[in-house]
């Protein structure tokens, strides 16, 4: 599909086919193209036949003078993107040598950007969003002197507007007289500090056309900048950029006009947006247009200048590499970037809000009620204030010409107003990383969702609060669901205690809603600190209790991996932490056998290149056994594990190392000696991966899942059959008319293979499909609901059922809750799970547990020590039943099989009539707990008896003999079931170190 050059706001016009506009190609060279055509010094030989047509080539990024800028930029390969403008009249024939290059990786047509913009309210005049979020409550915590710099990209400002003017960014290199202002002495027309940008003291125009234009129809409008890249931000014709300024950075207490968040911010603003006429709609129809290669040039100017914060009120109908590339440069870099979601009032996703790496933002009303006009979604991560808003207004606006001040409505404006509380936040603490800020700004939103029962899950942590996210605390919180069938706690005190909440009641502690029929939730337990934490890798040990894996924030260290052993109640045996002083994290791991544990996933640490394949042994006591580290010279990540029929571990995920270019999938095969057996990368020449799950076959050989793109913006589910050696047997794509990826792959009893996978289809779908051993698609099944549900990484196979695990947001949620929907094995949708609190869970490690239920493991933003943290919960075989022998006491010659039925701690004797026992206290041996009842043949414990105590170990002893003949141990840890006032047993299976007398 052809893609327009320009993108219209107002009306949407399209140039005449036979207009001599240029086309703009964006570039990536591969790693080990030779830049040996002298024309340019830019290009490889092998494109020298395509700079013959005329066009004009350019770096799309300029090289950093921070040598800790620098390294990120040549890693994210920001050095080989360049910029081609060709005539219309070429296009087709250099895009053919793009296509053909061997020195190519990446090439894509430069996207239309448009503002996030929408029609004033002209009744409604005043000033409310900053009360809503609560800012002068916020002030009141103390302020700091903390300058943070915000970066907004949008049509420019006007940079001496009365209210502005003070907190305006001046670059201390090209302040030649240092007197921290814009002044015509400074621009002497050299690049002082050399940073590429020739005296740019306040921001850069990045706005530069060089071909015939403007196109048909269209007029130049006296005033604007079309053709030079320069330094001059303004004047701000559309006035878009300098209403965004006023938001975000707004001089506080100067007793003019309006105010920001922040009292202590510098603004640098930079212009990638200008205006032309329409003469077709009559006399002064402005509209404006944009590239996204000027927004991605503007971030990486943005946080090279030292912004923190980067505030971007446009929005990119597609995703573009060079984009995306941007905004990852800015997280390297300690930056968060903040993106409208967008005005279509719809699921569409606009990018860069599309991306992990930037926070998506909605708009709201007075009410906290979703604007009209506002973009929806699972990837929406906040809310701000965006409705009939007073800002500041450019004075040389082609709509508002003189005014200072006027209203603004749409995602563009609540950008910049969570920008400016994210400045606010860093104010108070600039130790803070990118990372632990937005973790805070999502902990501390208000729950918007019981104003708004339509968007379930699609609108992020809630609205963003000020007060809060400075570390302000209220007394009480609110229970916001009205209707929630919610399970009040033992340690809430709520105005209604009658499980059905009404909105508006006070709690202390807000309370845990589980939408489960059987009401089957054993227990639950969160780990973690104040940062970003989630489990990711769960596994019962065979002799009772969990090792859990995944990866906590480290003050100091940034993500650490950690792995953990909880008894079977949950609660922490030991914990284990690794890594070095750069981001390293557990992803995944898988149990080899009672006695040992491998945890693995990526490091940037120890010597690792870029970013590393990682996989460390333990035991099950948390000793280290071996340790390897492995991957080239990109990035190379380990997603999941797997543990082979002959014994030998195979972890698979992605590499840009090495393969077939871009992006591939990747499986890496060891010994349990740690020797590499193989490596393979499995893809094609465009940016494939995956490779989030793989499960052994009986040939001992394996099956791992992922995707791979179909085109630029779609990509399919992908399934492929390996030999023992992880050679491809066959291999398929599932391609409909969504989005897809793999997340996860099993065995059915038979050897068919379940392949799980999520499917974009406005919202985030779940579909499963079976495979047969060699590869026969039998089925494929969507299961769409109304809000969003996503599969994360695990399904399990039982008797007569799948079972899936991840998070929804549809009917029935509190919010975003931990799911595990109940699938028949034909693929039938039978009930799904949902567990979870007031804001955000969800589960991406599980395992089914030998009493029937199931152990989960993910994140909570809910409850814990803040941000997310472990989430760690315990589903089905709550009851104290068990079978089978569980401590076995050598009194005699005869030995004694203890067992769990109903809450009675049972055993049986053999020969010996008569025999007394006594339970002692692990902690206090010398002394009698409770006298065990016995007959000839059998006793038991009742731990409702006196002397018996939730929360210790026991000891059984022989009265006879008075000596200890076992020295087996049992938790008899009572939990109370959430909707049920019966006891709640865990059983951990006995360790036996027996004498005989």
């Amino acid at each position: 599909m052809k893609r327009l050059l320009f993108l219209f706001v107002a009306i949407a016009v399209a140039a005449s086919e036979t207009t001599a506009i240029a086309e703009r190609f964006l570039v990536q060279l591969s790693s080990d193209a030779v830049l040996d055509y002298d024309k340019t010094g830019l290009l490889p030989s092998s494109l020298a036949v395509a700079n013959q047509s005329g066009m004009f080539v350019s770096h799309l990024f300029t090289n950093p003078n921070s040598e800790i800028r620098r390294e990120e930029y040549l890693k994210l390969g920001m050095d080989r993107w360049l910029v081609f403008d060709v005539p219309d009249t070429t296009k087709v024939e250099v895009a053919k040598y793009l296509e053909l290059s061997k020195d190519v990786e990446i090439w894509e047509k430069d996207a239309a950007m448009e503002p996030g913009l929408m029609p004033d309210d002209y009744n409604i005049y005043y000033q409310w969003h900053w009360d809503k979020v609560r800012t002068p409550a916020a002030w009141s915590q103390g302020t700091s002197d903390s300058a943070i710099i915000i970066g907004t990209i949008d049509t420019g400002c006007e940079i001496t507007h009365p209210d502005l003017a003070s907190n305006i960014y001046v670059n201390p290199g090209e302040d030649l007289n240092s007197n921290g202002l814009w002044d015509a002495f400074d621009n002497n027309g050299v690049d002082d500090d050399g940073n590429g940008y020739v005296d740019d003291l306040s921001g850069w125009d990045f706005f530069s056309f060089v071909w015939p234009w403007p196109p048909s129809g269209y007029e130049f409008i006296p005033g604007e900048d079309y053709f030079d890249a320069d330094n001059l931000v303004y004047p701000d014709l559309d006035g878009h950029g300098t209403s965004v300024a006023g938001l975000a950075a707004a001089v506080v207490n100067n007793s003019t006009g309006v105010t920001c968040a922040a009292r202590s911010v510098r603004l640098i603003p930079m212009k990638v947006s200008v205006v032309i006429e329409n003469l077709s709609s009559g006399y002064m129809s402005i509209e404006n247009t944009s590239l996204a290669s000027y927004m991605s040039a503007g971030i990486q100017y943005a946080v090279d200048n030292g912004a923190r914060i980067v505030s971007i009120s446009w929005m990119v109908a597609q995703d573009v590499a060079a984009l995306h590339t941007a905004v990852q440069y800015a997280r390297s870099n300690n930056a968060i970037v903040f993106s409208c979601a967008g005005n279509s009032n719809n699921t569409t996703v606009y990018y860069p809000a599309g991306y992990d790496e930037c926070v998506s933002i909605t708009a709201t009303g007075v009410d906290d009620v979703k604007a009209s006009f506002a973009s929806y979604g699972t990837t929406v991560d906040l809310c701000g204030p965006g409705t009939t808003l007073v800002t500041t207004s450019s004075t040389n606006s082609l709509l508002h010409q003189g005014a200072l001040y006027d209203l603004f409505s749409g995602c563009s404006a609540a950008t910049p107003i969570v920008s400016s509380v994210a400045a606010l936040v860093l104010s108070h603490e600039p130790g803070l990383s990118d990372d632990e800020l937005q973790a805070r700004l999502l902990s501390t939103a208000d729950n918007i969702y019981s104003q708004n029962p339509g968007y379930t899950g699609q609108l992020g942590a809630g609205r963003v609060n000020a007060y809060r996210a400075v570390g302000g605390t209220d007394p009480l919180g609110t229970c916001d669901r009205a209707g929630e069938s919610c399970v009040v706690l033992p340690h809430s005190t709520c105005d209604s205690l009658s499980g059905a909440w009404t909105a508006g009641d006070s709690c202390e502690i807000l309370e845990i809603c589980v939408n489960d029929a059987d009401g089957n939730l054993c227990w639950e337990k969160t780990f973690g600190g104040s940062g970003d934490d989630l489990g990711l890798s769960l596994y019962e040990l065979p002799g009772g209790g969990f090792i859990l894996a995944g990866y906590q924030t480290m003050s100091g260290l940034g993500r650490q991996g950690v792995v953990m052993r909880t008894d079977c109640s949950g609660d922490t045996i030991w914990t284990r932490q690794h890594g070095g002083t750069a981001d390293d994290i557990f992803m995944c791991g898988v149990l080899i056998d009672s006695t040992r544990y491998l945890a693995a996933g990526t490091t940037r640490s120890n010597g690792a290149q870029d970013v590393d394949g990682w996989a460390i042994l333990f035991n099950t006591d948390g000793d280290l056994i071996w340790e390897r580290r492995f991957g080239g010279a990109g990035i190379d990540s380990i997603q999941e594990a797997a543990l082979l029929q002959d014994g030998r571990i195979i972890l698979t995920g992605v590499t840009t190392s090495s393969g077939f270019g871009g992006q591939d999938m990747w499986a890496v095969c060891f010994d349990q000696f740690g020797v590499q057996q193989f490596a393979r990368t499995y893809g094609t020449s465009g940016a494939d991966g995956g490779g989030r799950g793989v499960v052994a076959t009986s040939d001992t050989g394996f099956v791992v899942s992922g995707y791979k793109y179909a085109s630029s913006s779609n990509r399919d589910a992908w399934i492929i059959k390996c030999d023992q050696q992880g050679n491809v047997e066959w291999d398929r794509t599932q391609d409909q008319a969504a989005s897809e990826a793999a997340d996860a792959v099993a065995l059915a009893a038979n050897g068919d293979i379940y392949m799980l996978h999520w499917l974009l289809t406005g919202t985030q779908d779940i579909g499963l499909s079976l495979y047969t051993y060699d590869g026969i698609l039998l089925w494929n099944m969507n299961y769409q609901e109304p809000g969003s549900q996503i599969a994360f990484r695990k399904m399990f196979v039982k008797e007569s059922e799948v079972l899936i695990c991840g998070r929804s947001s549809g009917t029935g949620s509190c919010n975003l809750d931990g799911m595990v929907k109940h699938v028949s094995l034909d693929g039938n949708d039978v009930a799904t799970q949902l567990i979870g609190h007031h804001m955000d869970e969800s589960f991406s490690g599980t395992t089914l547990t030998a009493d029937g239920g199931m152990a989960l493991l993910g994140r909570s933003n809910s409850i814990g020590a803040g941000g997310h943290d472990w989430y760690f919960v315990k589903v089905g075989g709550c009851e104290p039943l068990y079978t089978g022998v569980e401590l076995v006491i050598l009194a005699d010659t005869c030995l004694v099989a203890l067992h769990w039925t109903e809450s009675v701690l049972q055993g049986s004797q053999c020969g010996a009539t008569g025999l007394q026992y006594n339970v002692l206290a692990a902690t206090s041996l010398d002394s009698t707990f409770a006298l065990v009842a016995t007959t000839a043949d059998t006793f038991w414990i009742d731990p409702s008896a006196p002397g018996i105590s939730d929360n210790r170990f026991y000891q059984v002893v022989p009265v006879a003999t008075g000596a200890l003949s076992s020295n087996a141990s049992k938790n008899t840890t009572r939990h109370a079931s959430p909707k049920s006032s019966s006891a709640a047993s865990c059983i951990r299976s006995a360790e036996l170190h027996s004498t005989h007398d």
